[in-house]
């Protein structure tokens, strides 16, 4: 695994919204094509015969930070050296990251870090019903992360997900999708996370992703066990909706 020496202050804030250079030195590289970029980590992870793991994420998320930090421990990286190749896509300040959710069937990035596991045969997301977990990394041991790949290495313990009957959930997805990205434009638009308008309003929009990322999970697993996922949730308006 490249490591990329941090080199930038890193401040802290409850669900990763803090920062001020969007594309400062850090673990993230400045991302300009991630089709070209997804496309050579998922070439390099069929010849090796290995998992494809993308990880959104930024320089100034905390818990993006964390987690590459929890990947260079020595139990993380000896499954990541042995089961998976590694490419990073750096949002910025929520400028990018949305092609490539999008390619793996996700609606939109709920979080920074969001942690994809992808079979580079199939091009399938191997972890759709928890990826969101990374959220909150910097409260996660290495060890824990370290587990997870470990276990999702091993084909047995993958969901497949639902294919047909998701038309309702697939459209309450998109709606709220697109809310949360007018959301991640709107504190794009203040230039700088530590602005008083961006600070805020990302407690709003926080509620709104964590409350949508485990929803839509719940609501396709419970698809994907033949049960129907019931009435879908509503969210409260963002105040500038």
């Amino acid at each position: 695994m490249v490591r990329h020496m941090l080199a930038a202050a890193l401040f802290l804030m409850a669900g990763c919204a803090t920062g001020e250079n969007p594309v400062e030195a850090g673990y993230f590289p400045q991302t300009v094509d991630e089709t070209a970029d997804v496309d050579a980590v998922l070439v390099r992870a069929a010849e090796r015969d290995e998992l494809a793991l993308i990880i959104i994420g930024a320089n100034w998320c905390h818990d993006s930070i964390a987690l590459m930090e929890s990947l260079e421990s020595p139990e993380a990286a000896a499954v990541l050296a042995d089961k998976y190749e590694m490419g990073l896509v750096n949002t910025g300040l929520f400028a990018r990251g949305y092609e490539t959710a999008a390619r793996f069937g996700l609606p939109v990035y709920t979080h920074t870090p969001t942690l994809l596991i992808i079979d580079p045969e199939t091009e399938q997301l191997v972890n759709w019903d928890d990826h969101y977990i990374f959220r909150d990394a910097y409260k996660m041991e290495a060890a824990e992360v370290a587990a997870y790949l470990t276990e999702n290495a091993d084909p047995s313990s993958w969901i497949e997900q639902p294919v047909t009957g998701r038309e309702e959930i697939d459209q309450w997805a998109e709606e709220n999708a697109a809310r949360i990205r007018a959301g991640y434009d709107h504190l794009a638009s203040f230039g700088d996370l530590h602005a008083e308008g961006a600070k805020a309003a990302w407690p709003p929009l926080r509620d709104l992703r964590y409350g949508f990322g485990e929803d839509y999970a719940a609501a396709l697993v419970m698809l994907s066990e033949g049960a129907a996922p019931g009435e879908l949730p509503a969210y409260d308006p963002l105040p500038w909706e």
